[in-house]
C-alpha cells in the first residue's frame, strides 16, 4: 500500500532517496511512535491551556506528517498550529476532526505495515 486516503508511503522514497524495505519499515514505525507522542503532549498541553508549546507540537507534527504524504493529518495539525485561544469559536470541532483523522492515519500505518 503506497497511497491510501491517509498516507502516502512513497514520499519517504522523495525525502530520503530509494531505501531499502526494512529501513522504510523502521521510517514509518519511528514516525508513528514520534505521532503517539505528540498527540499525547497535544492532549496534556490542551488540558494545561499552554497555547504557546501547543502550538509549537502542533507544528513539528505537521512537518513529520509531510514525510509518509500524511496530508490530511498534517492540514489539521496547521489548522492546530493556528489556533489563537482554545475558547475560539470552532477550536472544539478542530480538535476532533484532528482526532478523527490522528485515528484513521494511525489506521492506515498499521496497513501499510501489514503490506509491505
Amino acid at each position: 500500500m503506497a497511497e491510501s486516503n491517509f498516507i502516502n508511503t512513497d514520499e519517504i522514497d522523495k525525502i530520503f532517496g530509494r531505501i531499502d524495505r526494512d529501513e522504510k519499515i523502521q521510517t514509518i514505525v519511528d514516525l508513528a511512535k514520534d505521532f503517539v507522542k505528540k498527540r499525547s503532549e497535544l492532549l496534556r498541553l490542551k488540558n494545561e491551556m499552554d497555547l504557546d508549546n501547543f502550538k509549537l507540537i502542533s507544528h513539528s507534527l505537521k512537518s513529520n506528517c509531510r514525510y509518509i504524504g500524511a496530508t490530511a493529518l498534517s492540514q489539521c495539525s496547521l489548522t492546530l498550529e493556528k489556533t489563537e485561544s482554545f475558547n475560539e469559536d470552532g477550536f472544539d470541532n478542530h480538535w476532533q476532526l484532528f482526532l478523527s483523522t490522528y485515528n484513521n492515519t494511525m489506521n492506515d500505518i498499521k496497513l501499510s505495515l501489514q503490506e509491505l
